[in-house]
């Protein structure tokens, strides 16, 4: 019996725009880095950020800085922050810390923005600098620092969550509580964690797959450190895919305490925008006949440098079209977008959904090399999707 047709998905709340490519740092575990990527000098051009704004943004609380490369090596990175002020949005910036803008200049950016967060892989110098490819932890704890006296010199209507983010692999691992400690001693609000991806297999050698009890171990002393030092933190499941959820009323609570605590200029805008999509995706769920369980396939979408679109950054991700030839609304609910979705409420994901550390709910255990190992990373459009589930499958 064939589907019925899903009603239209509501104009996304978070965007990520993928500034630049060009990077600075020479990371193991990047594979832009390694497929030469991050020495590209690509921009953002102006038409392409001008449809942007027109087509992906109206509804937008919140605008993400890059996805491929360091956000403060693209010299142009106060477009995005005129870009803020213009669409009412903040700022989502993820960087490497080791080109942080100067005072004045971080002091603007940082009243228009959401979320600053560090990426920083270890605690001690010697394996910062093998997963890195520079000794460069010093210079990133002094920018963070400078990041925390700016911040802190704010109105806290105008704060910004700032926080740091590492890459989980079997020579930092033992790190993680240690990063937890130094988090609350500089003054940060969270700490993040993914596991490494293995797309290939030099890289394999580094999963936590193989050392599913020394991860376990950590990962639970750095929730006891967590919760001393009121550090929040994001971790993914245990090994054998254990999730430790926050309870929803004390989700529900924290979250209301963020957002009264940002209570201001353009604040009720975003307020209404974000109440008003979620309402949406609801109705939405309702009339499809199930929850699509993917914040970025309801609520995000990932431009790239040259403008193609694709559902988040995951290896393996499908392009679903390009911005500079298409309308937005075309892709965002196009044939592959719409598969995609379908797949997740038949229960068949398309393999890249099934790989992602994310989507903790499609069947990802982090010690499986089913899952921890996701297929191939080439990214290739699908103009015309074989929606099958053989064709998902198969689906670049």
């Amino acid at each position: 019996m064939p589907h019925r047709a899903l009603p239209p998905v509501p104009l996304p709340v978070h965007v990520n725009i993928e500034t630049s490519l060009l990077c600075n740092l020479s990371c193991i575990m990047c594979a832009p880095h390694l497929t030469g990527s991050t020495q590209k000098r690509d921009l953002v051009s102006d038409a392409l950020l001008e449809r942007i704004e027109d087509q992906v943004l109206p509804e937008a609380a919140f605008v993400a800085l890059t996805v491929a490369g360091e956000p403060f090596a693209d010299k142009t990175w106060p477009r995005y922050l005129a870009l803020a002020k213009r669409t009412g949005t903040r700022l989502v910036v993820h960087c490497n810390g080791t080109l942080l803008p100067k005072e004045d200049d971080l002091e603007r950016l940082l009243k228009h923005t959401q979320v600053l967060e560090f990426s920083v892989d270890a605690v001690e110098r010697d394996t910062f600098a093998s997963i890195r490819g520079q000794d460069a932890l010093p210079r990133i704890l002094d920018n963070i620092r400078r990041a925390v006296a700016v911040r802190d010199r704010l109105p806290k209507r105008q704060r910004p969550r700032l926080g740091v983010t590492m890459v989980l692999m079997k020579r930092n691992i033992a790190q993680l509580p240690a990063m937890v400690d130094m988090a609350a001693d500089l003054g940060l609000d969270s700490v993040g964690a993914v596991h490494l991806t293995v797309f290939a297999d030099h890289l394999d050698g580094e999963s936590l797959r193989h050392r599913p009890a020394v991860a376990d171990a950590a990962f639970a002393l750095a929730r006891q450190r967590a919760a001393a030092a009121h550090v929040t933190l994001n971790l993914p499941p245990d090994m054998d895919g254990t999730l430790h959820r926050t309870s929803p009323t004390r989700a529900r609570i924290d979250h209301a305490r963020g957002i009264l605590g940002k209570a201001g200029r353009r604040w009720a805008q975003r307020v209404w925008r974000v109440a008003k999509n979620r309402l949406a995706v609801s109705r939405w769920s309702q009339r499809a006949g199930g929850k699509v369980g993917c914040n970025y396939l309801m609520h995000r979408a990932y431009v790239s440098v040259g403008g193609d679109v694709t559902p988040c950054c995951m290896p393996g991700r499908p392009v679903v079209g390009n911005l500079l030839n298409q309308d937005f609304d075309t892709i965002w609910n196009g044939p592959i977008y719409t598969a995609m979705r379908r797949g997740m409420l038949d229960g068949r994901p398309f393999d890249c959904c099934a790989h992602c550390s994310v989507n903790r709910d499609e069947g990802y255990v982090p010690f499986d090399e089913r899952t921890a190992r996701p297929p191939d990373q080439q990214l290739m459009a699908a103009p015309t999707p074989d929606t099958t589930p053989e064709g998902r499958r198969a689906q670049p």
